[in-house]
């Protein structure tokens, strides 16, 4: 990858401006967009896992 977006999050959504979300992602950023922040979370949450896979604790036993 050579473009990356570092976002901080906390349990409330990712702390990010919305033009600065759309103009990464090349989305036509215009007035009253919506609530796409939160539309943005909710699709990402999907691809989140709830607990770390066993193969990441048995890497940190290893440490």
């Amino acid at each position: 990858m050579d473009h990356s977006l570092k976002v901080e999050a906390n349990v409330n959504g990712l702390l990010i401006d919305v033009k600065t979300l759309c103009t990464y992602f090349g989305i036509e950023y215009f007035e009253n967009l919506g609530d796409v922040l939160a539309q943005f979370a909710d699709r990402l949450n999907d691809f989140i896992p709830v607990k770390a896979p066993k193969s990441y604790f048995n890497a940190q036993k290893k440490q």
